[in-house]
C-alpha cells in the first residue's frame, strides 16, 4: 500500500496510540485512535475501525458523541451486544446532562437492540416518564413485571394509572390501618 509522506499507515498510527494510552496520555491516544479510525472506515476495515473506535470509547466514557459513534459502528457490523452497551451508555449520558429527548431515543436504540436486558429496559421506560410519554413502552413494562413469587407484595406499591397521569395506593396502604389477614 503507497502512502504519500504526510499520510501513514493507519495501523502505524493506532500501535502509536497504543503506546500512548500504555504511557498514560490518554488525550494523544484518543486524538490517534480516531485518526486510525478514520482511515481504517475509509479504507473498508470496519472491524479494524470498531476496535479504535471502542479504545476510544473506553478512554473517554463520559463523551457522549464517541459511545454513538461506537455504537453506530457496532450496529452496522452486526455486534448487537456491543452497541446495546454503547447506546446504554450514550443514552445514560444524555440523559444526566439534561436532554431527555435525546435520552429517550438513544435508550430506545438500546432497547431495540436488546429487549431482554433488565437495566436497558428499566431506563428506557425512566426516559419515556421523563420525556412525558408514560405509556409509550408497555411491552417493555410487561416484560418488567416481578415473577410470580414476588407478585404477592405489588399491593404495598403505588400504581400510575396511564389514563388519568395519576398515582394511587392501594386502600389497604393508604387507610394507616395494618392489612387483616
Amino acid at each position: 500500500m503507497q502512502t504519500g509522506q504526510n499520510q501513514q499507515l493507519p495501523e502505524r498510527i493506532a500501535r502509536y496510540a497504543f503506546l500512548q494510552q500504555k504511557q498514560n496520555h490518554p488525550d494523544e491516544a484518543i486524538e490517534q485512535y480516531t485518526k486510525a479510525a478514520e482511515l481504517f472506515a475509509a479504507a473498508s476495515r470496519e472491524e479494524d475501525a470498531l476496535f479504535c473506535w471502542e479504545r476510544v470509547a473506553q478512554l473517554d466514557p463520559e463523551n457522549s458523541s464517541r459511545q454513538l459513534r461506537l455504537a453506530e459502528a457496532a450496529e452496522r457490523m452486526g455486534k448487537t451486544a456491543l452497541a446495546a452497551r454503547a447506546f446504554l451508555r450514550a443514552g445514560q449520558l444524555a440523559s444526566v446532562s439534561g436532554t431527555p429527548a435525546d435520552a429517550f431515543n438513544l435508550l430506545g436504540r438500546a432497547y431495540k437492540l436488546a429487549p431482554q436486558e433488565r437495566s436497558v429496559g428499566l431506563l428506557y421506560a425512566q426516559a419515556n416518564l421523563q420525556a412525558g410519554m408514560p405509556c409509550a413502552p408497555q411491552p417493555c413494562w410487561n416484560r418488567l413485571r416481578p415473577p410470580k413469587a414476588t407478585r404477592r407484595f405489588s399491593p404495598h406499591l403505588a400504581t400510575r394509572s396511564c389514563d388519568r397521569d395519576t398515582w394511587s395506593a392501594p386502600a389497604s396502604y393508604s387507610s394507616g390501618s395494618p392489612r387483616k389477614k
